[in-house]
């Protein structure tokens, strides 16, 4: 994997926080003390740029490979390896999940209005037992054939998702298996909002909270007819990528 690949894989939630820094979210930017001044210091979370630093304060200027070298004192090649463990998966999964959780509806499904009829048939709930996602409302997610490939989760006391490292959101749209590309597709970055159009009667996907739209989402979203962006907080970088791509878009609340 090259330099570019490099940086756009890493996630820097994830990084920084394995690097001994307290982070906190600021749109496309995470923000945390500068280790020259000890002022505010920012670092890129997504779109060009990404994993950049940048210190308003005493313009120093680096990048995450570069900080991972001077904090755990490692070479490039070193400090590479070490962030290895947060890059997703680049591949699509191809093969059927080899094992289903038994999924509980909750009061949580029920307070967010949705049934447990339309649960059931999502392959949406609580799972029981010692799993990964003990504590999570748990999504099942459909490949290409439609068949079962991952679980999706959101854990319920913070929101905070949640997803084995095969699994990859930037490779995926939700629910994108089954939507009719001929007719009118919502885009939401909310999965809560998504579910709450398809158990109306509406068709909608989702890119599972990610404030940006990767190349694979992209691609996928030129292959349908009409989308139907959701306006919500993180609406403003996708609105940039969606004016640039060459089907037919509208904004909607």
């Amino acid at each position: 994997m090259n330099y570019m690949d490099t940086m756009q894989a890493i996630n820097p939630h994830s990084a920084m926080k394995a690097l001994g820094f307290e982070t906190t979210v600021q749109g496309a930017y995470l923000h945390f003390p500068c280790e020259k001044c000890g002022k505010n210091s920012v670092i890129k979370a997504f779109g060009e740029k990404k994993n950049v630093i940048y210190c308003p304060s005493c313009k120093a200027s680096s990048q995450i490979i570069k900080l991972t070298m001077e904090k755990k004192g490692l070479d490039w090649e070193g400090a590479k390896k070490f962030l290895g463990d947060f890059m997703p998966s680049s591949k699509v999964i191809e093969s059927k999940m080899s094992f289903e959780y038994d999924l509980q509806y909750t009061n949580h499904l029920e307070a967010k209005g949705l049934t447990q009829d339309f649960c059931k048939r999502m392959g949406i709930g609580k799972p029981k037992g010692k799993t990964m996602l003990a504590g999570c409302i748990a999504f099942l997610i459909l490949g290409k054939d439609r068949d079962p490939i991952a679980y999706y989760g959101i854990r319920i006391k913070d929101q905070r998702p949640i997803f084995h490292k095969s699994f990859n959101p930037e490779l995926y749209l939700y629910n994108y298996s089954e939507i009719d590309r001929e007719q009118e597709v919502y885009f939401t970055t909310d999965i809560w909002r998504c579910l709450k159009i398809i158990q109306d009667g509406g068709q909608a996907v989702c890119n599972f909270g990610l404030p940006y739209l990767s190349s694979s989402h992209t691609e996928m979203l030129q292959k349908i007819n009409t989308v139907l962006y959701v306006k919500d907080d993180t609406i403003s970088e996708i609105k940039k990528q969606a004016m640039q791509m060459n089907n037919y878009f509208k904004f909607v609340e």
